[in-house]
């Protein structure tokens, strides 16, 4: 029996047992690498090695290896590398040191960079990764105005404007930078509908405990 079915139309990887589906969230980043890279495809090379940091479950390593990356993933969470080491045969490094420096054709890390404070010591880190001229793929959450109590949650320091980011990637010794918003005004939607279900949950919580409470008060006071 197959590990997970896999459908590039009906959002890629699906896996019952780790609960692996095409969330929204998630989808719209996915659906937007997918084509950037198609589209420029033989920039890349042939079979190019790739590195992903913070890969997380390891869907978008796998469909970029269907498109003939070479993958290496890593990621914080050993769990979350148990489960990669399960389901796909991609090389996985627990940690990264110097043998790595300079090895890849292609670093990725896809809405990790907004978790670190020294966003800018991050990236050029990743940077030291990457071969000479070679490629960095990278998504972050776009607009401060966007910011939100789901940000807080997630432990992100900041979201990203253009400007921003592309000073950020100069700053870090990049060039040639392609920079495309994904997922408007969809996502905008998406997640004040979220944020709006966190805020229902939180009052409906503080309302039933403070119910509790009160129904403890009374049988004391009787």
């Amino acid at each position: 029996m197959s590990k997970f079915t896999y459908d590039e139309r009906k959002g890629g990887v699906i896996c019952e047992k780790y609960k692996i589906a095409p969330w929204p969230n998630f989808n719209h980043r996915r659906i937007a690498l997918l084509d950037l890279v198609k589209q420029n495809r033989e920039k890349f090379g042939e079979n190019p090695e790739y590195l992903e940091i913070g890969c997380g479950n390891g869907v978008l390593a796998y469909e970029l290896s269907l498109l003939g990356f070479k993958p290496t993933v890593t990621d914080w969470n050993e769990k979350a590398l148990d489960i990669v080491s399960e389901l796909f045969d991609h090389k996985i490094k627990r940690s990264l040191d110097d043998s790595d420096r300079g090895k890849y054709d292609v670093v990725g890390a896809y809405e990790v960079l907004e978790h670190n404070e020294n966003d800018f010591a991050t990236l050029s880190e990743w940077a030291s990764y990457i071969k000479q001229g070679g490629h960095m793929l990278l998504s972050v959450p776009a607009h401060m105005k966007q910011w939100s109590d789901l940000d807080e949650r997630a432990g992100h320091y900041r979201r990203y404007e253009k400007a921003s980011l592309r000073e950020l990637f100069e700053k870090s010794g990049f060039e040639n930078i392609q920079i495309i918003t994904a997922g408007f005004p969809f996502m905008v939607f998406f997640y004040r509908l979220k944020e709006g279900f966190y805020s229902l949950a939180a009052s409906k919580k503080a309302r039933k405990q403070e119910s509790k409470k009160a129904r403890k008060q009374e049988r004391k006071n009787s």
